[in-house]
């Protein structure tokens, strides 16, 4: 939170305690108002039936005066019961100003019934009798001075409803010269009774305020120092206060907290003794000099140590602030607070033991990584020359059987040569020979030409993959026709396993890619079908399904063997993780695939299976990535 925004927040906070203070304050004097209705109502009747007695005296009407004080009974008992009503509820300042109004309109009407009433039945009285209801009124102005006078407005009514009326009759019909001389008077005295009504108000105003601005301090403080000592109690932390004077020591005058766990004291011994006696800083300056460091008028902050009574040291967190006497005289003032941080202490140095032992285990724990890393790299290189050892074996075993048809033929021609050679020199070859030395010889010629070639292509074949897999190097080729030449130098295994393998790619399918990687991938994946998926069901189908939608190569490579379950289905990807443990199985050729598809191409594989369902591996990687 800003500065700006915190100013805003304490502008409002005070705008409110000052509005509630006011609201308070006239919620006080309208309750002023009517405490004293029942002595009004009593003075009011009291003072009317004088009136009206007197009056009779001078010879007014009896009907008329007693019909004046019905009515100043009925509206002095409407204001008494407006007061207890407003003494028997539940009173707030939000609701001060509507009962004001309440009171200020009864009290126009006693007024009116006063002021008005009398003036009007007394218009053609005796002067005598005009004189001394006109002093009585002027008695009960100055008599509701300390009554009304709490609320301005409900005085100044009071007092002008009263006094006008027979005034207004003394100075315009003046039937003698008292009544005039009256008159005036009571335009002087009429003021003189507002104006102090009036300061009244204000004096009474003024002490609600203060008494509630005093009301409002002594509970900020009893709050203040409710929290003060809930926290002192709760705080762990040692606060002080000592006096150094003409270089004495520093003797501790205020304290609190315990003292017991720091210093091996109480609270009273330490008073007793200079506190920095049993102290010093880290780097064992005496606590004196460091004192002597502390600028004056701030507070510094820092991690020193104390000395206990027992002879351990601890630890604690100190923050001091140094008053100097500005008298020239040699007294300082220190006000401080320490914190016990000993356990904090032990636990960062255990913290730092067990960090490096962490840091030793780490590099323990990254050499034996790169050990193992480099024993895996070991074992996929050897997994690669095993795979390879596997195509040498088949393309040789594969490789047998056209070249000995051609050596076949080849044998058979030569045989047939000597003989017609021989013929010839003994001169008794004859034309049917020649004829059949022809055949055998375009037959032997076919055959060798057609085997040899079959060689030719399983060499050609076998030595692009076998180079590519042994290289790490990049070209452009197309997905089909190297796929078929994969499957070629394969054709031995699965001729063996008599398993069909089919391809559905487009021939326009050409990438730029590391076919050494590819061929890894796919030798893999049909070696490991046809050690697990046909190892028990002789006989099956391998199907390899390319698609290049967009920039991606799609690849959906599956089988249709005994599949299998959903244990081994959540390792097939882990290194050395293999069903055929002791039969040959390294566990690394799906591993070798899984890495090879997501770090070197950027790609995924997902393998979906089921028991006696058959395996399918889902595979696609960008063609950027390739």
């Amino acid at each position: 939170m800003t500065m700006a925004a915190d100013n805003v927040l304490g502008n409002d906070r005070t705008a409110k305690v000052a509005a509630d203070m006011e609201a308070e304050a006239q919620r006080q004097m309208t309750e002023l108002l009517y405490r004293n209705a029942g002595v009004a109502m009593s003075v009011n009747i009291a003072i009317g039936g004088l009136v009206a007695y007197v009056n009779f005296l001078f010879g007014i009407s009896a009907s008329a005066l007693f019909f004046w004080w019905c009515t100043v009974v009925a509206t002095t008992t409407v204001r008494y019961q407006l007061a207890r009503r407003f003494r028997a509820m539940q009173r707030n300042a939000a609701e001060a100003t509507v009962w004001r109004l309440r009171y200020l309109v009864c009290t126009a009407l006693v007024a009116s019934a006063w002021g008005i009433g009398s003036t009007l039945i007394l218009w053609s009285a005796p002067d005598r009798s005009l004189l001394f209801t006109a002093l009585i009124l002027s008695g009960m102005v100055a008599g509701a001075i300390p009554i009304l006078g709490a609320v301005p407005a409900a005085f100044n009514m009071f007092a002008l409803l009263l006094c006008v009326p027979i005034t207004v009759r003394c100075l315009l019909y003046p039937d003698s010269t008292l009544l005039q001389v009256f008159g005036l008077m009571s335009l002087i005295f009429l003021p003189a009774m507002i104006f102090s009504g009036r300061f009244l108000h204000q004096s009474l105003a003024l002490a609600i305020r203060r008494g509630l601005e005093n009301s409002i301090l002594a509970a900020n403080l009893a709050e203040r120092e409710k929290r003060y000592r809930i926290i002192s109690a709760l705080s762990s932390d040692f606060i002080f206060s000592c006096l150094r004077k003409d270089g004495e020591d520093f003797q501790v005058d205020w304290l609190t907290g315990s003292s017991e766990k720091l210093f091996g004291l109480s609270n009273d011994q330490l008073k007793a003794c200079d506190l920095w006696r049993y102290a010093v800083t880290e780097d064992q300056r005496t606590f004196d000099r460091y004192i002597m460091a502390l600028p004056p008028e701030e507070s510094r902050e820092c991690e020193l140590q104390v000395k206990h009574l027992d002879g351990s040291v601890r630890y604690v967190r100190a923050i001091s602030k140094v008053l100097r006497e500005t008298n020239g005289e040699d007294h300082f003032r220190l006000y401080g607070a320490f914190q016990d941080i000993t356990e904090r202490k032990q636990a960062e140095k255990l913290l730092q033991l067990r960090t490096q032992d962490l840091s030793r285990a780490n590099e323990e724990l990254t050499l034996t990584l790169e050990n193992l890393r480099q024993a895996q790299r070991y074992l996929v290189e050897s997994e690669k020359m095993a795979a390879l050892g596997e195509l040498v074996a088949g393309v040789a075993h594969e490789i047998n059987t056209p070249v000995g048809i051609g050596v076949t033929a080849a044998s058979a021609l030569e045989d047939e040569t000597k003989r017609l050679a021989a013929l010839y020199r003994q001169g008794e070859m004859k034309k049917a020979d020649l004829e059949q030395y022809i055949s055998v010889s375009e037959q032997s010629s076919r055959m060798i030409l057609n085997n040899l070639g079959r060689a030719a292509n399983l060499i050609n074949s076998f030595k692009q993959v076998a180079v590519d897999q042994s290289s790490e190097s990049r070209r452009r080729f197309k997905v089909r026709s190297y796929l078929e030449e994969i499957l070629t130098t394969l054709k031995p295994v699965l001729k063996r396993a008599s398993v069909i393998c089919t391809i559905d790619c487009a021939q326009d399918i050409e990438i730029e890619s590391f076919p050494g990687m590819f061929s890894q991938i796919i030798t893999n994946l049909v070696m490991n079908s046809l050690g697990h998926a046909f190892d028990e069901i002789p006989g099956g189908t391998i199907r390899i399904v390319v698609r290049k939608p967009g920039d991606r190569i799609e690849m959906e490579f599956s089988d249709d063997g005994k599949g299998m379950s959903a244990e081994v289905l959540a390792k097939i990807f882990d290194p050395f993780f293999t069903t055929k443990r002791g039969a040959g199985g390294s566990g690394l050729g799906l591993h070798i695939v899984y890495n090879l598809i997501n770090q070197t191409l950027n790609g995924s594989i997902d393998c979906r299976s089921q028991p006696n369902q058959g395996t399918t591996f889902a595979i696609q990687w960008p063609v950027a990535g390739s």
